[in-house]
C-alpha cells in the first residue's frame, strides 16, 4: 500500500469536510420548538368537543311553510324551496334542506333503475345549471323519514313534494 496515488485520499477527505462544513453552517439554525404543552388553560371562547353539538342535532319544522300547490312545503323552517325557473310562472326546481345542508332535487326521476343507471343519471343530471349530483348516503336519505308518523313510508318530503 506504500503507491497510493493522491487524488485516493482527496475524495474521502472531501466528504468528511463537506459533511463537517454543512453541521456547521446548519447547527445555528436550528431553533428549539419550546413545549407542545399549553402555558394555560383555553380561553373562553374554545369550546371543548362535548360542547359543540353534532351538526344533525337540530331538529326543524317542515310543515309550516306555504300551503301553494306549487310551492307546498317551501318556506318552512326546514325546508326552502330555491333555484326556480319558468315563465310565467316561476316553478322551485331543487330544496335546500336547512336542517342538514342537502339540496334535494324537487321533482325527481321515478322511473325504476338499476344502480348504474341511477349512478350515470345523477352523475349527468344537470338542474338550474348545476351540476354535481350524486345519490345521497343511507343516513341523508333517513333524514327525510317521518318518525313521528305511523306510516312508514312517510315522509317529510312528502310535505313539499
Amino acid at each position: 500500500g506504500g503507491n497510493r496515488r493522491p487524488y485516493q485520499l482527496f475524495y474521502p477527505v472531501m466528504a468528511i469536510a463537506t459533511v463537517i462544513i454543512s453541521i456547521i453552517l446548519l447547527l445555528p439554525q436550528q431553533v428549539p420548538a419550546g413545549s407542545l404543552n399549553p402555558s394555560a388553560p383555553p380561553g373562553p371562547t374554545m369550546k371543548t368537543l362535548d360542547e359543540i353539538p353534532p351538526t344533525w342535532s337540530q331538529k326543524l319544522d317542515s310543515t309550516n311553510g306555504s300551503t301553494s300547490p306549487l310551492i307546498q312545503g317551501c318556506g318552512s323552517s326546514r325546508f326552502e324551496c330555491i333555484w326556480n325557473e319558468g315563465s310565467p310562472i316561476s316553478t322551485p326546481q331543487a330544496v335546500l334542506d336547512k336542517e342538514t345542508g342537502l339540496v334535494w332535487e324537487r321533482s325527481p326521476h321515478t322511473e325504476k333503475m338499476n344502480w348504474v343507471e341511477v349512478f350515470t343519471h345523477c352523475y349527468l343530471l344537470e338542474v338550474s345549471d348545476r351540476k354535481g349530483w350524486r345519490l345521497p348516503t343511507v343516513e341523508e336519505l333517513a333524514s327525510l323519514v317521518d318518525t313521528d308518523n305511523y306510516s312508514p313510508l312517510a315522509s317529510k318530503w312528502s310535505s313539499i313534494h
